[in-house]
């Protein structure tokens, strides 16, 4: 029998599988099969040596040029010695230049070298995390001993994945500043058009009717208009949820309602996470939304309107959060505007769908038109401290909850996470709600239940 580290609940523990070993023995074959660049040590030193021989060359130089300039004062001259200080001259410039590189490979390998104690750090933790998990490595994968670890081993392959991208893409940038060394101009440009092309990848096609910020037009005549020319993928989901109003509608891009948003005393808005765009997961995202509703009264709103992450590797970038916080606050404002002052705007924001939520409310992008946030199962939220983050009201409320079976917590922690610190951390400073399920159960949590309630009231 084993206690299980975060329950403390006995459990069996089976032999591990055939072909397998215990992580501690097979660490150093997952480190090699996932970091390709030598260890952050080597790099290291390696740039400290450079560095140190590039100045020393550099130095050299300027000691030969002070001594041809004191040979000139005293009186040196001549057509021999006039023929040596341009042959010096010349030499003098190809050993600045060879300076100038040396230095310049030193600085990008202590760049890199810093990169990379970063990647083995995250890769450590996760080691250490499959250690206490009683994890078994096959191949360079982690393997579960239990049917309660596969989804843990699951997740844990996902982030040593997310890593090994990151430590390919680190070894690609080495090389080509090594063999390039573009300046900082042209490097800003291929950069720039990089984040173009990113751009152009997760921007969804914007919706054919942005919600307008006043009741000219009921929610029930927006539902009207954004019917009449309908796929038939979503005349089927209005078809299986009779009630639900589109708010919005586009490629990939669906803004639903349960209940009057035109009517209501507060309006929940639900902000989803990785998958949550795909055609086949939406139908339960909406059902989400319609039992949200059920449970708090007011109107739930299900916010898909941003091209969400396909897999959990995709999850580890922040380019589809970035793009989507800013369609989120303008989807915010036109709510807050078109309900006006006393209507209670609250947000529900999980798993990635909080680092998007994160994004959109913080201080220095000019907060969030909302009274209240809720981070359930978040991977980081982009913030800080709860202090970076910014309501309109002055007593919003800001909470956060985190299951006890939560692979998530496997990936965030007080200090670090995929996306930030862990915002169900007491150091974050929100309000920790306890929840004990895993990371699809927060929206059955009474303890969730309760304080989304208690937010409907101000």
């Amino acid at each position: 029998m084993t206690s299980d580290p975060v329950s403390g609940i006995s459990r069996p523990v089976s032999a591990p599988p055939t072909g397998t070993s215990p992580v501690t023995s097979g660490a150093t074959t997952v480190r090699d099969t996932v970091l390709t660049l030598p260890d952050s040590m080597t790099l290291h030193a390696a740039g400290t040596d450079l560095g140190r021989s590039g100045r020393a060359v550099a130095h050299a130089c300027d000691t030969d040029r002070r001594q041809w300039t004191m040979s000139t004062h005293l009186g040196l001259h001549g057509s021999a010695f006039s023929a040596a200080r341009r042959r010096e001259e010349d030499t003098a410039v190809l050993r600045r230049t060879a300076a100038e590189l040396i230095t310049g490979t030193a600085s990008v390998l202590l760049r890199v070298a810093e990169a990379q104690a970063t990647l083995e750090a995250e890769l450590d933790r996760i080691l250490r995390e499959a250690v206490v998990l009683g994890l078994s490595v096959r191949d360079g994968r982690f393997v579960a001993r239990t049917e309660e670890g596969f989804t843990v081993a699951d997740v844990l392959n996902d982030a040593v994945d997310a890593i090994k991208r990151e430590g390919i893409l680190l070894d690609r940038h080495c090389s080509r500043r090594l063999e390039t060394f573009l300046s900082p101009g042209q490097f800003n440009e291929d950069r720039r058009r990089c984040v173009e092309t990113l751009n152009d990848l997760y921007t969804p096609s914007p919706p054919g009717m942005p919600l307008p910020a006043t009741g000219d037009l009921s929610a029930a005549e927006l539902h009207r208009i954004n019917m009449r020319d309908a796929s038939p993928e979503l005349a089927a989901l209005t078809g299986e949820f009779p009630g639900m109003v589109v708010l919005e509608t586009g490629d990939r891009h669906l803004v639903a309602a349960f209940g009057d948003i035109d009517s209501a005393s507060s309006v929940t808005t639900m902000v989803s996470g990785v998958t949550s765009a795909t055609p086949g997961e939406v139908p339960g995202v909406l059902e989400r939304g319609r039992e949200l509703q059920r449970e708090l009264g007011g109107a739930v709103i299900v916010w898909n309107g941003y091209e969400a992450p396909e897999t959990l590797v995709d999850g580890a970038g922040d380019i589809p959060a970035e793009l989507g916080a800013v369609a989120f606050r303008t989807f915010m404002h036109s709510l807050s505007e078109r309900c006006g002052p006393g209507v209670v705007q609250s947000v529900v924001a999980h798993s990635y769908g909080s680092l998007l939520v994160g994004m959109a409310a913080s201080g220095e992008n000019g907060g969030l038109d909302a009274d209240n946030i809720m981070f359930l199962g978040s991977p980081g939220t982009g913030a800080a401290t709860v202090d970076d983050l910014r309501l309109r009201s002055p007593d919003g409320r800001i909470a956060a909850s985190r299951g006890t079976w939560d692979p998530v917590g496997l990936l965030v922690s007080e200090r670090w996470g995929w996306h930030g610190p862990d915002p169900a951390d007491p150091a974050f400073g929100a309000e920790v709600v306890p929840s004990t399920g895993g990371h699809s159960g927060y929206f059955t949590e009474e303890s969730v239940l309760g304080v989304l309630r208690d937010m409907q009231h101000r």
